[in-house]
């Protein structure tokens, strides 16, 4: 499989940036994919992502780390974190910038034992990758064993029900399964290469609630900046369904 985000953070890392790097949309929709962003320092960050971070609790298992970011912050204070990502050039940033503990891996093959982490985070809105919700809950079905009972996971989502941009508003209403749910189709695209397409969900809190809980997940908050995005806290009940 091709890496070309691992690539990119490698060549922005060194400050060897061929280009700008965009991100296609399946309607031909392109914007700047900002590679500033995976290397943001903790006060850089938008308040609202550092109050949704700031969620986690005890050993952390950072789901698709990037350049390392959201880890280096959590170490600084005190949290034992794994950096986990499926890009092997993601992975080596993180480490060449002082992440002590990282590893290959994704969602459907994480390199951990049971009960090993507190909490795993979610960042980048990840967490609802895929075209169907099924793929959100078997992804929470599969975090089932990573945390103990009472252990949680923290991600990011966008809430399809406020539309922000209106720009965007006819591909939202073009690409909705049902509602309060929306998908798009997105690759990125860099010095000359193309990646692979990503499947993302928009899934609203009241959606995620309920797929939650069909998987012995409670959403237990939100924590809300007042548009489209939002950070879910949802912990682990004692029972899966």
């Amino acid at each position: 499989m091709s890496d070309l985000l691992g690539r990119l953070l490698g060549d922005y890392h060194r400050d060897a940036l061929a280009g700008t790097p965009v991100h296609r949309r399946d309607d031909d929709h392109t914007s700047r994919a900002p590679a500033e962003w995976y290397f943001l320092a903790g006060e850089e960050w938008p308040d609202l992502e550092r109050a949704g971070v700031g969620k986690v609790r005890g050993a952390v298992l950072d789901a698709g780390c990037g350049a390392g970011r959201t880890s280096l912050w959590l170490q600084e204070r005190g949290h034992r974190v794994l950096a986990v990502d499926r890009s092997p050039g993601a992975v080596a940033v993180a480490a060449d910038r002082g992440v002590d503990r990282v590893a290959v891996g994704d969602l459907d093959r994480l390199p951990v034992t049971a009960d090993e982490f507190d909490t795993v985070l979610l960042a980048g809105k990840q967490f609802a990758l895929g075209t169907e919700l099924r793929a959100v809950a078997e992804r929470l079905r599969r975090l089932w064993t990573v945390v103990p009972p009472g252990g949680r996971v923290v991600a990011d989502l966008d809430d399809p029900t406020r539309v922000v941009d209106p720009d965007h508003a006819a591909y939202q209403a073009d690409h909705r399964p049902e509602e309060g749910v929306t998908h798009r189709r997105f690759r990125l695209e860099y010095d000359g290469d193309v990646g692979p397409w990503t499947d993302l969900l928009s899934v609203s809190p009241a959606v995620l609630e309920g797929v939650a809980a069909d998987t012995g997940w409670l959403l237990d908050e939100t924590v809300d900046g007042g548009g489209a995005r939002y950070w879910a806290v949802l912990e682990r009940a004692r029972h899966q369904r």
